[in-house]
């Protein structure tokens, strides 16, 4: 093995050390006597079934990215390339698309009730899951027994408002007067905190800025001037005859100043680091955050307090018309006993809950409150009214199945409740964004079926030939690198780096474009 040796010198504690680094190695080592030899190329495996891909084994094993369920072909590796190299070969590609999908209705209308006065949903009766109904057909009877009673005991009985109306009078009374009040403290602060800001910024910091340098400043001077001591006194000793021991001493004392010297320095830039960096921007936040509070307590006081005093007035005025008002309150429960009679919008079939990505996972949840006594809740979808003729597909897709999709692409499909029936799909739609899980929705037409009873919920498996080519140059995905420019690259046998150019990327293989020719050796991923 041939290696480049770089040297480096380094001086730590007196001592002089020499450093020797070996370097990458640029070409693999001599196949030794009782090495094994080269495996023979495998024989290339039958078609992969949906979410796996097939490939002719390889030394290394190549682990299929988990955001795909794709199956990709590649053509098995040449057997006569060196030891510890890879010989480029052109041969079948394949990658194809599997995908899990689920029926759903593209004509459906949630059920769910919204009174505006009662709130008490408690059930006496409803049709089962998958019921079929007519329009007009009532799907759920509701106890109103008690909103009955309460629409009688409110038109026999007439509230008596004079104590509430004594004291919503008081009430107006002071809030007039502390209105203004409130006010002007509020504009006053806020003026204050805008001064104290604008002083900061203008004198305060830099000051404070200022006086950080000067200190490390004096720092950086203290510790000139001791060493500039103790090189006068070195040279000065050297010429003169004064005694050993006499030299040692003064000159021990001038070292000691400059360590202290260079320790003080050290402290010092390490507070002014500390200063500039934390201290001052925390105490410029503080004033920052000072002054937008209290901009944001005038704004509220300027908004809120006023329309508090008119809440008060209309309140007080309000209160001589509690006859009127108990008025309309029987006419909204009237109302909602209308409203909670639930009948079939349009012919169906009744399904329990609402569907949720294609899911009705809800349903059973849902279906413990259908029953005598459950309790149902406001604008909860409790019901689904689906038409089973214009049914549609959904899946949810990763990123890689995301990017291979195409507009209007036809897909074949098999049912799972119906495996012998035929369908093909296309493509409609795909959601921009994606969902917790990195899954996007996908959206699917059905084109042709021979299937019959096809219901929302089913499963589909949708299937879709997204590359083939007979004569793809691949190379396994791990040889391929990127540079920091973004460019890809693969390393040549002899440690060249060579850019190329990528198409399709299978599992295991990603197709080369250009920068590689059949019969190129690569190194081994």
């Amino acid at each position: 093995m041939k290696l480049k040796h770089s040297v480096g010198v380094c001086l730590f504690g007196g001592c002089l050390l020499l450093l020797s680094v070996a370097a990458t190695a640029e070409t693999p080592p001599p196949a030794k006597s009782n090495d094994k030899p080269a495996e023979k190329p495998a024989v290339p495996t039958p078609a992969a079934a949906p979410g796996q891909v097939k490939t002719a084994p390889a030394k290394s094993p190549v682990t299929t990215p988990p955001d795909t369920k794709s199956d990709a072909k590649v053509a098995p590796k040449e057997a006569d390339a060196k030891p510890g190299l890879l010989k480029v070969k052109a041969g079948p590609m394949e990658v194809r698309i599997s995908l899990d999908a689920v029926l759903v209705a593209e004509e459906k209308t949630e059920i769910s009730v919204a009174p505006k006065e009662w709130a008490d949903l408690t059930v006496l009766e409803a049709l089962p899951h998958g019921s079929v109904v007519k329009k007009g057909d009532l799907l759920v009877t509701l106890d109103l027994v008690k909103l009955d009673e309460t629409i009688d005991a409110l038109k026999r009985a007439r509230p008596s408002a004079e104590l509430d109306l004594q004291m919503a009078g008081q009430e107006f009374t002071a809030l007039s007067k502390s209105t203004p009040m409130s006010l002007a403290a509020a504009r006053r602060s806020k003026m204050q905190a805008e001064q104290d800001l604008a002083w900061y910024e203008d004198k305060g910091k830099p000051s404070d800025e200022k006086d950080v340098a000067e200190v490390v400043k004096n720092y950086e001077d203290y510790l000139s001037y001791a060493q500039e001591e103790l090189n006068q006194l070195e040279k000065m000793y050297k010429a003169d005859d004064l005694t050993e021991e006499t030299e040692e001493i003064v000159l021990k004392r001038a070292r000691a100043d400059v360590e202290r010297a260079k320790w003080r320095l050290e402290v010092g830039r390490m507070n002014a680091e500390r200063q500039l960096n934390t201290s001052i921007p925390r105490e410029h936040t503080a004033y920052r955050d000072a002054a937008e509070r209290e901009e944001i307590n005038w704004r509220k006081s300027e908004a809120v307090l006023p329309d508090t005093l008119k809440k008060k007035e209309r309140e007080l005025a309000e209160l001589s018309k509690q006859f009127e008002l108990a008025g309309k309150k029987i006419a909204d429960l009237e109302a909602d006993r209308k409203h909670l009679e639930v009948r079939a919008p349009h012919d169906g079939v009744l399904y329990y809950g609402a569907a949720a990505r294609g899911s009705w996972a809800g349903a059973a949840l849902v279906e413990k409150k259908l029953v005598p006594g459950g309790k149902l809740l406001a604008r909860e979808v409790f019901m689904t009214v689906v038409n089973p003729s214009k049914l549609g597909l959904q899946a949810n897709i990763g990123e890689t199945e995301r990017n291979r999709l195409r507009r209007d692409v036809i897909l074949t499909g098999e049912i799972k409740a119906i495996p012998e029936a035929m369908l093909t799909a296309k493509l409609k739609q795909i959601g921009p964004v994606p969902y917790g899980n990195n899954t996007f929705d996908a959206f699917f037409s059905i084109e042709k079926t021979d299937a019959e009873g096809l219901y929302p919920g089913m499963t589909c498996k949708l299937a879709y030939e997204a590359f083939r080519s007979e004569k793809a140059l691949t190379v396994p995905r791990e040889a391929l690198r990127r540079a920091d420019n973004g460019t890809r690259y693969v390393l040549l046998g002899n440690g060249e780096k060579r850019e190329v150019k990528t198409g399709i990327f299978g599992d295991k293989a990603v197709e080369i474009v250009s920068g590689l020719k059949e019969g190129d050796e690569i190194l081994q991923p």
